[in-house]
């Protein structure tokens, strides 16, 4: 359950987190970069990428409670830490200034202490995002004139630099006005448009398959059988050899049940998911998704 803050109004629908969808981005590409160019040596390696993935999956889990504060501290501790090895006290200082009101702005949005001053927030949410691409056009730019401006590490740091300061940006604003106009109708909490689902999928590298198989489990609790926990289920769809197969035939017998109850359809769609999984699974999830989403609009 989220732990959300009693002024805010639960009968909107969240906003998908792009913000979230940028840092899982990010991650995927920048450790694919330090692994071809052999930066592996570097302070903490691979501890900013996983704390992007951690605050992704969070913001996908719509978990805007102290378990979003915590990651997003982190990651900006991290930054700090590392650039403060690497670099001048001024550049650090800039950083600062745009690392510690974000978390503040975090900390106002998912804490009771916070939310006195969540007015602040309103009105100064794109700070930290904006002062981060500043920096980095200034950077940048410098760069560019000192350096060959046709390096591909340098084109392709570029562009990850500035995935992650928009990434900033769109997390501030998501965490601040999370939801939809009041005009959008509310489609339930598991409703994902099927394009939006595959475009997932792909920019993710396959990432958001492991967001989502949680979330299905999830929603598929809603059957009448016996609950399953989501983590543990998680856990052997990750480490468990072949259990993946087994997870498609029960969720989607599962999925049945609850068309039944909440939609009267019969059809009998397991052995259909299992069958297509077995064969290119990004179409079985897409189906079993189109399903959960007939369900979450009847249901709303």
């Amino acid at each position: 359950m989220e732990n959300e803050l009693p002024n805010e109004d639960n009968v909107q629908q969240l906003k998908f987190p792009v913000g979230a969808l940028l840092f899982l981005i990010y991650a995927v590409a920048k450790i694919i970069q330090d692994v071809s160019y052999g930066f592996t040596g570097k302070p903490f390696p691979f501890a900013i990428e996983s704390v992007c993935v951690i605050t992704a999956v969070i913001m996908f889990m719509k978990k805007r409670d102290i378990t979003l504060l915590i990651s997003t501290s982190v990651l900006s501790l991290l930054m700090l830490f590392i650039n403060f090895k690497t670099m001048n006290f001024p550049v650090v200082l800039w950083w600062a200034l745009s690392y510690f009101p974000f978390v503040a702005i975090v900390f106002t949005c998912t804490t009771p202490q916070g939310a006195p001053y969540k007015k602040f927030a309103e009105k100064l949410w794109f700070i930290p995002g904006t002062v981060l691409i500043l920096r980095f056009i200034i950077t940048r730019a410098a760069l560019y004139l000192i350096l060959d401006s046709g390096s591909t590490l340098l084109f392709w740091d570029s562009l990850f630099s500035l995935l992650f300061c928009v990434a900033i940006l769109l997390t501030a604003d998501w965490i601040v006005f999370p939801y939809t106009k009041e005009s959008e109708p509310f489609k339930g909490e598991y409703y994902c448009n099927t394009m939006l689902h595959i475009i997932l999928f792909l920019f993710t590298f396959g990432i958001y398959l492991f967001i989502w198989v949680f979330r299905t489990t999830q929603f598929c609790n809603r059957a009448p059988d016996k609950e399953q926990n989501p983590v543990i289920v998680l856990i052997f769809y990750l480490f468990v050899p072949l259990y993946w197969i087994y997870w498609f035939y029960k969720q989607g017998q599962r999925l049945d049940a609850i068309a039944v109850k909440e939609l009267g359809d019969y059809n009998r769609s397991a052995t259909k998911y299992l069958i297509i999984a077995l064969i290119i699974p990004i179409v079985s999830t897409a189906l079993m998704q189109e399903r959960i989403n007939k369900i979450e609009k009847h249901f709303f």
